[in-house]
């Protein structure tokens, strides 16, 4: 008989990724594969049945106690000699997949990386997420899922499939009032949290009506000169879901101010709260804000950003662009169109 059993795991504790995840078991439930879930023993999810346990770390790290986790595969694998699946998909990167990665390869199931970032952002993980790439996709990966097509196209060889970044849950929202251009997320050297100060001052002057929010985790030079502005309210720290949900709720447009980027998923999140979004063109960011969802503009352009505000608000154009918001969402980027996604794709495995 045939082997058809699929093995989806996820190690990451980001809560964004464990969606995603979690979009793909439920593809690999409806899909014609005989599915099992392995995934890191601090995720509360269960899908039917008794989860395997794939890791255990809290952290990405490499650290010490991530090596912990070559035993959690070993045990993992063995639990699973009466049949080793033969398909794996590892839909978050995460260090300790190499273990689980690297033993299912020997003995023989075809392996599928989902690998967000092939080019690492700056930053001080850069050098271990370029190892980490390096090794899925010289040794281990039979087949890699991208989120950018511009990137599967350059290194297209047959293994590279492309899967638009989706699958967030809708929470759109109705305020009373909508006062604020918001960035969010956490906050790390390519995020171009400085390109946000010249952005606050042209605010001050055309857009006096309007507050810049800057909320999310992480450390920067330029919170000093942020915090000293009148227009800019900065939240730093971890964001609780009730405070995202007003975030977002207030927010007449959400910003990217980004000096680099693959993908975000900030512009899904956005999009799922019926948020327009503003950002530069770099990455490929320019293929997930279209002209009816926000603004792409050239790198550093501040004055069209602020130019396009004024000219939606003075065209009264803003709840016609909300409407393109939610339509494009419940085309493209919803939990049903991740979920037709994935299980397409696990219906074409052999």
């Amino acid at each position: 008989m045939k082997n058809t059993t699929l093995l989806i795991v996820c190690n990451s504790l980001n809560p964004d990724l464990i969606i995603y995840f979690k979009n793909y078991v439920q593809a690999g439930l409806q899909s014609q594969l005989n599915t099992k879930i392995a995934c890191n023993q601090n995720i509360e999810f269960n899908f039917g049945s008794k989860n395997l346990i794939s890791s255990c770390t809290r952290s990405a790290s490499w650290d010490l106690k991530f090596f912990l986790d070559f035993f959690i595969a070993l045990r993992l694998v063995f639990q699973m000699r009466k049949q080793i699946p033969a398909f794996t998909h590892f839909t978050t990167a995460h260090p300790s997949n190499l273990f689980l990665g690297t033993f299912l390869k020997i003995l023989g199931s075809k392996l599928v990386f989902t690998i967000h970032d092939l080019t690492p952002h700056p930053g001080k993980k850069a050098i271990f997420i370029k190892i980490y790439n390096m090794i899925v996709l010289k040794v281990l990966a039979d087949q890699i899922i991208v989120h950018n097509s511009k990137e599967a196209k350059r290194i297209d060889n047959g293994r590279f499939i492309f899967h638009p970044l989706s699958g967030f849950p809708e929470k759109r929202k109705t305020p009373a009032n909508k006062d604020t251009i918001l960035f969010f997320g956490r906050i790390d050297q390519y995020k171009g949290i400085e390109n946000l100060i010249p952005l606050a001052e042209q605010m001050g002057t055309k857009l006096p009506h309007l507050k810049l929010v800057v909320a999310g985790k992480g450390d920067s030079p330029h919170f000093e000169s942020l915090r000293s502005m009148k227009n800019t309210i900065l939240y730093n720290g971890f964001i609780e879901e009730e405070m995202v949900d007003q975030l977002f709720s207030e927010a007449l447009f959400t910003i990217l101010p980004y000096n680099s980027a693959t993908q975000s998923g900030v512009i899904l999140l956005s999009y799922s709260y019926s948020v327009p979004v503003i950002g530069f063109d770099v990455g490929c960011l320019k293929e997930y804000i279209f002209n009816n969802t926000g603004l792409c503009t050239k790198f550093g352009d501040i004055d069209n950003i602020v130019s396009y505000i004024q000219n939606i608000e003075s065209t009264k154009s803003y709840d016609s662009l909300v409407k393109s918001v939610e339509s494009t969402f419940s085309q493209k980027y919803n939990v049903e169109s991740a979920i037709k996604i994935a299980r397409s794709f696990y219906d074409s495995l052999k």
